[in-house]
């Protein structure tokens, strides 16, 4: 890949940049892309490949523009795709996330509870560990964290005092009907990644849709506190 000024860099914030403008124009081209978010093609090249990857767009052959191959057009997929009725872009993993999720809120005594605790044990098995041996500083720890989050797609931006800016939600459609399972899920997820690094969550805080694109976590750690690094974090947990 070229090399680009820091503003042109590859990130998960500006996948959903280009996520964002798929909605909202429809089937597009890497050139017509670039040339509307102001970025390098291989840049919004890069991004299409992952959220194809993700599942969030789709790839198509178009009509040739002339000689040579087919253009290649991008569209979004799933809710909020253009040119697809809602009822029928919703794929079989969000309609299993929906089956599943208004189970655990009807059929538990705590769902918010229970989802965080699944959410936890994914965490454990889903963040990079550290070498043996090593104990990252918790800078470090809301690093990988955020890693493992921009594998899943929640396009995050980490801050050096613990707080993670999520960009999107994989789950939105779901969590706006059962905030209470899906973001405590979200959170037992960081919390689970950061004790698998061995930090400390006891002050852990989701705050889910903070604005309609962005939600706040804030996963100040004991020994972030104790490094003189941050606040500590205010008690907290997803909105049952």
């Amino acid at each position: 890949m070229d090399d680009f000024p820091p503003e042109r860099q590859p990130s998960s914030t500006g996948r959903a940049v280009v996520l964002d403008a798929l909605r909202a124009r429809g089937p597009a081209t890497v050139p017509a892309l670039a040339g509307e978010l102001g970025l390098h093609p291989n840049t919004v090249r890069f991004h299409l490949t992952k959220l194809v990857q993700l599942g969030l767009a789709r790839e198509d052959r178009g009509a040739p523009a002339g000689p040579g191959r087919p253009r290649l057009l991008y569209r979004a997929t799933g809710p909020g795709g253009t040119g697809e009725r809602a009822d029928e872009s919703i794929g079989e993993y969000q309609l299993l996330s929906h089956i599943l999720t208004g189970y655990v809120a009807a059929h538990t005594d705590d769902p918010a509870a229970a989802a965080r605790s699944a959410g936890r044990q994914w965490g454990h098995h889903l963040v990079d560990r550290p070498e043996p041996g090593r104990h990252p500083e918790d800078v470090r720890i809301i690093d990988r964290v955020s890693a493992m989050l921009d594998k899943l797609g929640f396009a995050p931006q980490a801050r050096p005092s613990g707080e993670i800016l999520l960009h999107r939600c994989p789950f939105r459609a779901v969590a706006e009907q059962h905030p209470g399972v899906i973001c405590s899920v979200h959170l037992g997820l960081m919390e689970g990644a950061v004790d698998e690094l061995g930090g400390s969550t006891e002050d852990a805080v989701l705050q889910p849709f903070v604005t309609p694109d962005l939600c706040v976590a804030r996963l100040s750690t004991s020994d972030a506190v104790d490094a003189g690094n941050g606040n500590q974090g205010r008690p907290g947990s997803a909105p049952a």
